[in-house]
């Protein structure tokens, strides 16, 4: 076999648009801003599958005398971030020329690093211009020469790109440049190489959630990136991970009442969900809070049966009320016992011992995931919990008259019913009716659905309701539900002592109208 031919090549780089927009028609060529680099043929033949491709074209087009002067060679694995390759063959046969598309000034500079870098991986050290890395590179812009590596099929100038990461000054890595290293295609290094990554990855993620105040400015996508790493690695930063999710997401509550702070908790990855989902100092008013956040989140996922059997082994079944273990958990979608884990018959054993005798006779529930008897959760609830079961709803006085206008238009009792609150694990309502003809105002609260939840469970909501009198004849509604129960036949029910409701609404103008 023939050794392949040695020549001068000039790599030319132009700069060209950014992806999605595309150059003006009829533009010249000399608005097009380029550079170049001299390189050896035999040199980037040796170390870039690229180059070993796109040479050998340029030569088999001259060796059957094509007079085309540019054509287009076809990368190796698709587009490169909008880059495109050209080939010239100049008028003078003893030069080629290969183009390369760059983006922008950093991208330039990675390209012409990544050349030089090809080319002095042939060379022994000493007679390297840059030392494989300039001084003073930036993690940014090893980034960038990593892409490049991977564009032009080089593994060797990959691995030592990556071999140079403990070398680069560590306080100017971002999350985000963690987050590429550890997103970077995998043919692109030897195996060896990518476990340098994520020990590096690793190592710099436990310094950083190490760093209280670093932690608190990540975002649930930066968190994110953990779950690229191996098992192995997570678990050695889970205390770190747990720190994170308790800061932010501990108060279950208000994670489940509040729009932001339960739009990031959607955000979470699985792992970090299932980690979230046993830890012991998370904030509830019952371990039914636990299981309302959790199928909140599981909705629209597409979740393994592994993964709702480990996502239902968290969860603290036997600190459920009744009510919600009995009738609405197994109503869950996402909710799997363990194969060996009966609830029904799990329910049977907790009913008749009781949640205080549970651990005197654990040796009965040994075939069911230690969280469902473990001890509650480590609460201290918030100084303000009280108010957290009381609802105000506010109904207008356009939307009174209108009920008013509705009933005396039917003959007919007409309703009115305000927006959801969330206490207890259940959605509530207030509702107002309107008897006619007696022109009577009642108002009784009621257990509401809410999606992707199913139909609550209860079929009788008893409650304490009174109205206040305010001087001027004029009626407000102050009900104070001292307690609420929910029936669920077997002799069974729930009670939410102190849950209030009111309105500051004027019903005057309603029930006096017409009188």
């Amino acid at each position: 076999m023939s050794c392949p031919p040695f020549y001068p090549l000039q790599v030319v780089f132009e700069q060209g648009s950014p992806e999605g927009v595309e150059r003006p028609s009829g533009g010249s060529a000399q608005h097009v801003q380029s550079t170049y680099v001299w390189a050896d043929s035999l040199l980037l033949r040796a170390r870039s599958e690229y180059f070993r491709a796109a040479l050998t074209f340029i030569e088999s087009q001259q060796d059957t005398g094509d007079n085309v002067k540019r054509r287009r060679i076809a990368p190796r694995r698709g587009r490169r971030g909008g880059k495109s390759v050209e080939a010239d063959r100049p008028d003078e046969p003893a030069t080629k020329v290969l183009r390369l598309t760059y983006q922008d000034a950093g991208d330039l500079e990675a390209g012409k690093n990544t050349i030089q870098m090809l080319h002095d991986l042939a060379l022994p050290p000493a007679s390297r211009t840059l030392n494989l890395l300039p001084q003073g590179t930036t993690p940014c812009l090893l980034l960038k020469m990593l892409r490049w590596a991977d564009y032009l099929g080089s593994p060797e100038c990959a691995e030592a790109c990556i071999n140079m990461l403990p070398h680069l000054d560590q306080a100017e890595f971002r999350i985000t440049d963690i987050k590429n290293l550890l997103s970077l295609p995998h043919q692109a290094a030897p195996a060896t190489s990518y476990e340098k990554v994520e020990r590096f990855c690793s190592e710099w993620l436990q310094c950083a959630f190490g760093d209280t105040a670093r932690v608190k400015q990540f975002s649930p996508e930066d968190v994110n990136l953990l779950c690229l790493l191996p098992p192995d690695v997570l678990a050695k930063i889970a205390p770190m991970c747990c720190k994170y999710l308790l800061s932010h997401f501990s108060d279950v509550y208000a994670v489940i009442v509040d729009a932001e702070l339960l739009g990031n908790f959607f955000k979470l990855e699985y792992a970090l969900v299932e980690m979230w989902g046993g830890q012991d100092k998370l904030v509830t008013h019952s371990e039914n809070d636990v299981a309302i956040l959790l199928s909140l989140w599981c909705s629209g996922k597409s979740l393994s049966q592994e993964q709702m059997v480990k996502l239902s082994s968290v969860l603290r079944v036997s600190r459920l009320s009744r009510s919600f273990r009995c009738f609405f958990l197994r109503k869950l979608a996402w909710f799997s016992p363990p194969l060996d884990s009966d609830l029904e018959v799990f329910n049977g054993m907790l009913d008749e011992d009781g949640i205080s005798k549970i651990h005197r006779v654990s040796n009965l529930f040994h075939d069911y995931p230690p969280a469902w008897i473990a001890l509650g959760r480590r609460r201290s609830l918030p100084a303000d919990a009280t108010k957290r079961s009381e609802l105000t709803a506010c109904f207008s006085q356009d939307s009174l008259g209108r009920m008013l206008a509705k009933a005396e238009q039917s003959n007919a009792a007409s309703c009115l019913k305000s927006d959801l609150f969330y206490f207890g694990g259940f959605y509530w309502q207030l509702i107002l009716m309107l008897s006619m003809p007696e022109r009577s105002l009642g108002v009784r609260l009621a257990l509401s659905k809410k999606h992707p939840l199913p139909p609550p469970p209860a079929v009788r909501v008893s409650s304490s309701l009174h109205h206040q009198e305010s001087s001027g004849q004029e009626r407000h509604i102050a009900s104070i539900c001292a307690w609420i129960k929910c029936h669920y036949g077997w002799g069974s029910s729930d009670s939410f002592q102190g849950l209030k409701v009111t309105s500051p609404a004027k019903f005057g103008e309603v029930v006096h109208k017409g009188s």
